[in-house]
């Protein structure tokens, strides 16, 4: 997770029930492939009472870094507070072949 933009949102969010999401430019999966970063940035945000919304109801990611070839990183996020999150139905990524159908189409 982009560490001062969790610092600056953290500070917003603190005490407030919120909704913060964007192109995070890391994945659990980061540590699997022997990269650093991946892990230890979403302990913090949990530690700081974040809930990420997609992990939060899937357990997996969903791949939103479309390189062919690769693990299926999942680098948007969507992150709540944990109010907010005991009242979520539903996170969603596109799926990877969707996707790719929409890439082809705008070409």
């Amino acid at each position: 997770m982009n560490d001062l933009a969790h610092f600056g949102y953290h500070q917003l969010a603190a005490g407030r029930r919120f909704i913060v999401g964007g192109d995070w430019n890391t994945s659990r999966l980061f540590d699997a492939d022997g990269t650093t970063g991946g892990r230890e940035s979403y302990e913090q945000a949990e530690a700081d009472g974040w809930v990420e919304t997609h992990w939060r109801l899937h357990e997996e990611e969903t791949q939103t870094w479309l390189r062919k070839g690769n693990r299926p990183h999942m680098l948007d996020h969507v992150f709540c507070d944990e109010g907010t999150a005991q009242r979520l139905v539903a996170s969603r990524s596109l799926s990877d072949t969707m996707s790719w159908q929409i890439l082809a189409g705008a070409r």
